[in-house]
């Protein structure tokens, strides 16, 4: 992501993005960038583990990502008024100032395609029971984020088929906790709390174990 980070860095410099004000939850961009460069960033993504694979001196046991559904991702990208946006976010997503109709509010403001936008459905959806809609949402929300902490949802795709390409033990978190964890099991948009390293260490435990069994020869890094 050091590329990205880099744009973003000249883009301020050039003072083409706004500066969001005091309290606000989500860094607005008008741009593409994040959607330009998904390719690259899974393809990069798999470049490295491959190397730190090659590299340890120890066995390696791969994990998919687990991300906190209950946060806002930390920018979105919008085709409408960028100043607009961003004070529609800081307003409807503090739970003080937050309207009834926070959903269509953030989707006018920021564009239906929006990173905002689609969380928030995403969100309205899951708690409908609307599991395969709210997902295939989350999804785009998080390929889209100009600001990608939470990596895209196809990079889990990338690290399952290399641990079964190349016979590598998996903790696949996603399936184990599930994209929609309960609120409660992170400190932000990519940091857990500790109700949320528990669970985490509870899903990865049955993975190592059986890791931890297979002999050298059976294919195991």
């Amino acid at each position: 992501f050091s590329s990205l980070a880099e744009h973003l860095a000249l883009e301020h410099v050039r003072g083409r993005l706004p500066t969001p004000s005091t309290g606000a939850v989500m860094r607005v961009v008008q741009d593409d960038l994040s959607e330009r460069t998904l390719p690259r960033r899974t393809e990069k993504l798999i470049a490295d583990v491959r190397r730190l694979i090659a590299q340890s001196p120890a066995p390696v046991m791969l994990t998919t990502l687990w991300r906190s559904f209950e946060h806002p991702p930390s920018a979105t990208n919008t085709e409408e008024d960028p100043g607009h946006c961003q004070q529609t976010l800081n307003t409807q997503l503090n739970p003080q100032t937050r309207s009834p109709e926070a959903e269509s509010l953030i989707v006018a403001a920021c564009g239906v395609e929006s990173t905002a936008a689609l969380w928030v459905q995403a969100r309205a959806l899951a708690a409908q029971g609307q599991h395969a809609e709210a997902a295939r949402r989350w999804g785009l929300a998080l390929s889209r984020s100009p600001l990608p902490l939470a990596a895209p949802l196809d990079a889990d795709d990338a690290l399952r088929a290399l641990a079964a390409a190349d016979g590598l033990c998996l903790a696949d978190l996603n399936a184990a906790l599930g994209p929609f964890p309960k609120d409660g099991h992170f400190t932000d948009a990519v940091h857990l709390n500790p109700r949320g390293a528990r669970a985490v260490a509870e899903a990865i435990t049955p993975a190592l174990r059986a890791c931890l069994a297979q002999s050298p020869g059976a294919g195991s890094r």
